[in-house]
């Protein structure tokens, strides 16, 4: 996703901070009053976040079907 956003053309701070955003991103679940270990982010789309709809859109952009048979559609939610 980062090299899409290269590509992109962004301005290198903005490039920057999604480079600072993305290194060292961690996670922990809170449940029935425990809590998980950190665990490293490897997913470049974090759900819930601010971003996470930009970067999917970006990390999207390109899909193409693997077989002419196959078409992708998009659909409106409302």
């Amino acid at each position: 996703m980062l090299h899409k956003l290269e590509q992109l053309g962004i301005p290198d701070n903005v490039y920057n901070w999604f480079v600072d955003y993305f290194n060292g991103h961690c996670h922990s679940t809170m449940y029935g009053g425990s809590e998980s270990t950190l665990r490293s982010i490897n997913a470049i789309v974090v759900q819930g976040s601010g971003v996470g709809p930009a970067t999917y859109v970006v990390t999207a952009s390109d899909l193409q079907p693997l077989n002419a048979l196959n078409r992708l559609v998009s659909r409106q939610v409302c």
